[in-house]
Formats: C-alpha cells, sequence, structure tokens
C-alpha cells in the first residue's frame, strides 16, 4: 500500500490556531469555517489529522496547558523565594484579568461552557487544574519549608484557594470588572499567604 501524502502543514501551528478559535469562541461556538481557517489548512486535513470537531477540542486543551499555563508552572517552580514566585503569579493575573484585552482562560470558559454530560471533557479539566494546584502546593510546600509561611496553613486548600481565584478573576476579566475590583480581589488573596 503506498504512503498517503506527507502533511504539508505543521500540526502545532495548526493546533495553536484552533486553540485561538475554541479560546475565543468555545466549542459550540467555534464553527468548522472559522477552524479551517484559522489553522490554514483543508477541512479534510483537519479530519484526517485531528478527528472531528470534538477530538480537535480535546487536542486544544491539552495544548493550552502544555502552553499558555506552562508559565505559571514553570513560574511557580522558579528558584528562589516560593513565596515571591507565588506572588510573581497573582500578579501577572492581576495584570491579565484587569487589561481591557482579557481573553479569560481557556480551561475557565471551558469550565464555564462544560456540558453536565460529558464526563470526558471534565476529567480532562480537572487534570489540567489539578496540575495547577499542585504547582501551587509544591511552591507553597516549599515556602513552609523556608519560613515564608506559617506551618499552621493547610497548603493543599490553601493551593485549591489559589487555583480557583485565578479561574474566578479569568472570568471577571474577561466580564470587564474593572481594575479596582481585581486589586481588590488580588489584595484579599494575599492577605491568606502567611
Amino acid at each position: 500500500m503506498p504512503a498517503g501524502r506527507p502533511k504539508q502543514f505543521d500540526q502545532t501551528e495548526a493546533l495553536a490556531g484552533a486553540m485561538g478559535v475554541f479560546w475565543d469562541h468555545g466549542f459550540d461556538g467555534a464553527s468548522m469555517s472559522d477552524l479551517v481557517e484559522a489553522m490554514g489548512i483543508g477541512r479534510q486535513s483537519l479530519y484526517d489529522t485531528f478527528g472531528d470537531k470534538r477530538g480537535l477540542y480535546l487536542q486544544a486543551l491539552d495544548h493550552y496547558m502544555g502552553t499558555t499555563m506552562r508559565c505559571v508552572l514553570d513560574r511557580l517552580a522558579n528558584p528562589g523565594s516560593a513565596l515571591e514566585n507565588v506572588r510573581a503569579v497573582l500578579k501577572m493575573w492581576e495584570q491579565e484579568s484587569a487589561s481591557t484585552k482579557c481573553r479569560g482562560c481557556m480551561l475557565s470558559k471551558s469550565l464555564a461552557d462544560l456540558p453536565r454530560d460529558d464526563p470526558e471533557v471534565a476529567q480532562i479539566l480537572r487534570r489540567h487544574l489539578g496540575r495547577v494546584q499542585k504547582g501551587f502546593k509544591d511552591a507553597l510546600d516549599r515556602a513552609q519549608a523556608d519560613g515564608e509561611i506559617s506551618t499552621k496553613t493547610s497548603t493543599r486548600a490553601l493551593a485549591w484557594t489559589l487555583t480557583s481565584t485565578g479561574q474566578g478573576l479569568s472570568l471577571l476579566g474577561n466580564l470587564g470588572v474593572g481594575k479596582l475590583t481585581i486589586n481588590d480581589i488580588i489584595k484579599s488573596t494575599e492577605r491568606l499567604l502567611v
């Protein structure tokens, strides 16, 4: 059997294009025409390489976590003060959420749009948010070991609180609640880091 023609496009770039469409429009709002255009490929190439729209969406979620959310995990794992790393992530989220160009977080938007009858998407979102929570917990454990936060602090619970705060900030920023509200949330959250 002769081999098929080699793919004439960069799969990572095409997936990044699809991610942008899903990020901006959600699963239901992303049309196949928009996806094909953003990916720079033909419809048949999309199906041959990524499967159907749902399969592409699941891969786009994974791509988002591996690229856009990677900077959060990397920042939390940086050497130096773990507490300052946590604060730096909060500052980054504050700036993004207070921006008039706030795009929100693809995970947050996916959570908000999640159909109750799709356990596979729920599992993927739980896995990705669990990775963010673990990044915070590891940083908080280091901060605790270094005496930067109290040993009475439940790092597991605080890590989930910070993860949830990030998701909420994203949605509020996307809604355009304004810089003052975002700043108030960050200040209140930072008070938990003792």
